[in-house]
């Protein structure tokens, strides 16, 4: 690095630190590789204008108050350069840290075909999944407001858990409505650069539909999972639904209907469950898996 980098502020002090640690090691051999006229004669010297005679006294006394410093001046401008690299290298690798993130979440994507689900895909699943809700879809004349209140409380649950998830796990390791294969998936977790969870994410007003919410979970937490083991090879999927009521289930309902990847809680159960507890559900789940 024979220059500054002006790209970035902590790249500039970190090149500075690199450029004063190699004039502190350079420093030495390029002093003593000078002459400074040590080679001319006394007859030669006096000569010379008065002007001159001066100039060279003068640089004369200069190289020799550097050559008797010449240690102590490295030594200062080695611990200079070493303080000023390590204040502009250490905020530098936090922000590369999080650029390498990224770059794997793109590689990921890639690997693994997540797309973004466009409007129309996640308009038309939303209103699949509000219509299945119903408890007799065939007795209900739905009115364009009901549909638009029915979709609007899919995305809330939807948002609801995302946000859950992304504060106990961390924004850059949670994924919303991606695709993987033909699989529309609610939400991906990275837990590590091996591990994975599948979350779906389910809402119903009616009791009656919650063991047949569990069933679908179910099935397309299989299909999710099979598709990423074929996306992405040598890496752990695990799938987990989530389903909010809006009222509490009765010990013996959930003991019926439960299955043991899908957990089933009100919205302010969920809300009000702190990250460790979560953490500690998921993992339990995932063991039983």
């Amino acid at each position: 690095m024979n220059k500054p980098e002006y790209s970035d502020f902590h790249k500039f002090i970190a090149s500075l630190g690199t450029i004063l640690i190699a004039t502190s090691i350079l420093l030495p051999w390029l002093f003593l590789r000078e002459s400074f006229e040590t080679q001319l004669d006394v007859s030669s010297i006096t000569q010379l204008p008065d002007v001159a005679q001066q100039l060279i006294e003068y640089r004369l006394h200069t190289a020799l108050w550097v050559y008797q410093n010449l240690i102590v001046i490295s030594l200062f401008l080695f611990f200079v350069g070493v303080m000023v690299l390590g204040s502009g290298l250490y905020p530098w690798l936090k922000k590369q840290k999080v650029l390498d993130r990224n770059i794997k979440l793109d590689t990921e994507k890639k690997e693994v075909e997540l797309q973004d689900m466009t409007k129309e895909q996640l308009a038309e699943k939303a209103i699949r999944e509000t219509i299945e809700d119903r408890e007799d879809p065939r007795n209900i004349e739905a009115t364009v407001s009901k549909q638009v209140d029915a979709v609007q409380k899919y995305f809330q649950a939807e948002t609801i858990v995302f946000n859950k998830l992304s504060d106990c796990y961390g924004t850059h390791r949670v994924l919303r409505n991606k695709k993987i294969g033909s699989s529309e998936v609610d939400i991906l977790v990275r837990l590590s650069s091996k591990e994975r969870i599948v979350f779906e994410v389910k809402r119903t007003e009616h009791r009656t539909n919650v063991r047949r919410l569990i069933e679908r979970s179910d099935v397309f937490l299989n299909r999710a999972m099979q598709a990423y083991d074929v996306e992405a090879t040598g890496r752990r999927i695990y799938g987990i639904g989530i389903i909010l009521v809006s009222k509490p289930l009765t010990n013996n309902a959930y003991k019926e209907y439960a299955i043991r990847r899908v957990m089933v809680f009100t919205e302010s159960e969920f809300l009000n469950l702190d990250c460790g507890k979560l953490r500690d559900l998921i993992n339990e789940h995932i063991q039983n898996n």
